[in-house]
């Protein structure tokens, strides 16, 4: 127990390392004279935690049982989905946000939970693993969820994310189920039922992946007959012990949601319900209470039938959910990924512009898969067809729920990269059972065994039995794993020390101030009714930050205005008008912000966009064009660009096809006009570096190599263009040889009607 606590404090540790670089970027933004209330906003990393962190603040404000009032009759939820508003307790889970709320300081408490969460996952998997697969096993099963990159994506602080503080809940109840469906004992048995419900309901409070649970136990009560037979007491436990642990979680999760507390998928608990049914109908039938008789070729062997039926159904049955309209979005986004890399289904163009809606197998992801996974993307099937082996073939059956949602994990996120952490959470329980239980069977020979064996060989040729060679193989899966995790460990800690929050640059060496200087300017010096267009990615921090509404944010659950934003976006200034006054914005009250970076040059007075190496918004305008069904325009611009870089075909004529498709594209006519204003309209931050960009008259701005001219704009007036440079740990500019200033930039453009 020692050993895994200091493991435990080392995950924490490393989890902890982002917190630091936080630290630092706060202290640089206050030395340049952002306030601490923005500064703070450093330690929000990425999307969702600042959601996470509003709920918290609101309910350490109003208390938890203000949970329920955050509906859209709420008028502080209608600074999200201008001008529709959000109702919390139908799209979010409130158990994370509770308890960031608990602390003395909201934002600091929510920042560090992943954190906590990260140590709960290495303790939680030691004792699963220990408990079923003796020490050696939990202590890999600790090592792996403390140092696998994958592991630790979603548990380091100021990244709080669902996912990765959900895991450990998920894998509490998972042991506490297979210790009830194993336990012989008939009370006991339905005590760790009871507690396995406790803890399904903690996930079901806190994320929507209470829905692997589901799917484990509905996986493991369809593979048992299989381990223990249609006739035996042992199945009728299993299913008794199973809706136990499901109708007490469904009874608790309906009264809760119905009080306002969390949302729930009913396709989940009718799919166990469902499994749990085809297996009681199945062994009826087996024993011939049914009017239907069991065919005379199986009925020796009823096993091989219930093979070929359970197949059929697990492969035709997502089919058929989703052509039935029961299965949709990311679940069948999800089961059904062979289909949709044929191209053959289609899950929604938002969805397929979401990166981590992605699968693996594409040459990047496959090789960031294996990078982030460890050993235990190479190991996990194997792990989990060997536990599987196990489970049915000796009648273990305590190996079926995690060797089959560690199957079906695998397979689901080669589809879904979403699924990440997820898996590997899972999937290195898998790991340390196949580790563990290799090493075991060397502890059960006796001394007898051990002489018996050694006679044998006398008498044997030469070389090695196959105990001789399990041996050998464990040995060197353990080294793979000890390797693995060194390995695991360095990469994990390169990552951590590099990592600064998202709205502020990214890379603790790399940080800018423009997005903390924007929301507070937007929070203090810009009328309350004041509306913010800008793309979804940006809603949270916007409308959270500087407490301005915005028309859509990370929460994706508008098709429709996403759609809208990005038709307007993607579409000329006159179209932009029409759709503004359709969403009916607020001229003169409405703000348009996009954000990319440049690099300029105040000794020749030029700016030039990095796209399509590198950007931020112009890069997100292909995802833009895909929503808004403009791919075909978004593929010729791409083509007018590559003919440009690499010199070919007609330079004028492609000079001209660039200028006519940033004339009629709103985004690129706004972002190319906004470094003409630099000596106008400019804001510098920090001001301590307004001496390097000198006069800031600029003369040309380059896209793509091509000297792109002011554009007039009919409907909008340029607000502000907001420039920062980079700038290193210690708040120092970084600067070219040259002279030449990368920056970021934003721009505000008023929508004058």
């Amino acid at each position: 127990m020692v050993v895994v606590l200091l493991v435990a404090y080392a995950a924490y540790t490393l989890r902890m390392l982002p917190f630091y670089n936080y630290e630092k970027v706060a202290s640089v933004a206050e030395k340049y004279g952002i306030s601490e209330e923005f500064a703070r906003y450093s330690y929000l990393n990425a999307n969702d935690p600042w959601i996470e962190y509003w709920l918290a603040s609101y309910l350490h404000e109003h208390g938890l049982t203000s949970w329920p009032t955050l509906t859209r009759d709420n008028p502080a939820t209608r600074i999200f989905w201008y001008p529709w508003g959000r109702d919390f307790t139908k799209t979010e889970y409130p158990l994370v946000p509770m308890l960031g709320s608990l602390g003395s300081d909201p934002l600091i408490a929510t920042v560090k939970l992943p954190a906590y969460a990260g140590a709960a996952l290495v303790i939680v998997a030691f004792i699963f693993a220990t408990v079923f697969y003796g020490t050696l096993g939990g202590l890999v099963a600790a090592l792996l969820a403390a140092f696998v990159p994958a592991a630790a994506s979603r548990t380091f602080a100021g990244f709080v994310e669902k996912t990765g503080i959900s895991m450990p809940f998920l894998i509490a109840a998972l042991l506490f189920y297979t210790l009830a469906i194993e336990e012989r004992n008939a009370r006991r048995s339905l005590l760790y039922a009871v507690a396995a419900s406790v803890f399904w309901l903690l996930l079901g409070l806190s994320w929507g992946g209470y829905g692997l649970m589901n799917v484990a136990v509905a996986m493991t009560v369809m593979l048992s007959p299989l381990a223990v037979g249609f006739r035996s007491k042992e199945l009728k436990k299993i299913v008794i012990v199973s809706i136990t642990a499901l109708t007490l979680f469904t009874v608790t999760s309906f009264t809760l949601a119905a009080l306002g507390y969390g949302r729930l998928s009913y396709t989940f608990i009718a799919i166990t319900y469902a499994a749990i049914l085809f297996v009681y109908v199945f062994r009826l039938y087996v024993e011939g209470r049914l009017p239907v008789a069991l065919p005379a070729r199986y009925a020796s062997k009823p096993e091989r039938l219930y093979i070929y039926t359970l197949a059929t159904v697990v492969i035709a049955g997502p089919l058929l959910g989703y052509m039935g309209g029961i299965l949709g979005g990311k679940y069948a986004f999800t089961l059904l990924w062979p289909l949709r890399d044929l191209g053959l289904i289609h899950v929604g163009r938002i969805g397929e512009t979401v990166a981590e809606m992605a699968g693996v197998l594409t040459r990047g992801n496959f090789r960031d898969f294996f990078y982030q996974t460890n050993i235990v993307g190479i190991l996990a099937p194997i792990a989990a067809i060997y536990l599987l082996h196990r489970g049915i073939k000796r009648g273990e059956i305590r190996h079926l729920p995690v060797a089959s949602l560690t199957l079906l994990l695998f397979y689901s996120v080669l589809g879904m990269l979403y699924l990440l952490q997820s898996f590997s959470s899972i999937a290195l329980l898998a790991v340390a059972g196949l580790v563990g239980l290799l090493f075991e069977s060397w502890s059960e020979e006796t001394d007898s065994t051990r002489k018996a064996a050694k006679r044998r060989k006398r008498h044997e040729h030469r070389g090695g039995t196959a105990e001789d060679l399990v041996k050998v193989a464990s040995l060197i899966l353990l080294a793979l794993v000890v390797i693995g995790v060194a390995f695991a460990a360095a990469d994990t800690r390169k990552t951590m020390s590099a990592i600064a929050a998202t709205i502020t640059g990214g890379s603790v060496n790399r940080i800018y101030l423009s997005w903390l200087w924007t929301l507070e300017h937007l929070a203090t010096a810009t009328p309350n009714d004041t509306i913010v267009a800008a793309w979804w990615d940006y809603g949270y921090w916007i409308s959270v930050g500087s407490g301005r509404p915005t028309l859509a944010d990370g929460g994706t659950l508008n098709g429709t205005q996403i759609r809208l934003l990005a038709t307007a976006f993607t579409g000329t200034e006159e179209e932009a008008n029409k759709i503004f006054h359709m969403l009916r914005l607020k001229p003169g009250h409405t703000l348009v912000l996009f954000n990319d970076y440049i690099v300029y040059n105040p000794k020749t007075g030029t700016v030039s966009y990095l796209f399509p190496n590198t950007g931020i918004d112009l890069l997100k305008s292909w995802a833009m064009h895909h929503i808004a069904a403009r791919d075909q325009k978004f593929a010729e611009f791409t083509h007018t660009i590559e003919l440009l870089l690499t010199n070919q075909g007609n330079r004028a004529e492609n000079i001209k096809k660039l200028h006519s498709f940033i004339n009629n594209t709103l985004i690129f006519k706004m972002m190319i006009n906004a470094p003409y204003y630099l000596e106008t309209h400019s804001v510098v931050t920090p001001q301590a570096a307004e001496k390097l960009l000198g006069d800031r008259k600029v003369k040309e701005v380059y896209f793509a190599g091509a000297e792109i001219p002011l554009m007039k704009l009919k409907h909008f007036k340029l607000y502000a263009v907001v420039v920062a440079p980079f700038l290193d740990s210690s708040g120092r500019p970084l600067v070219g040889a040259d002279g030449s200033i990368v920056m970021h930039i934003i721009t505000l453009y008023v929508w004058e009607g």
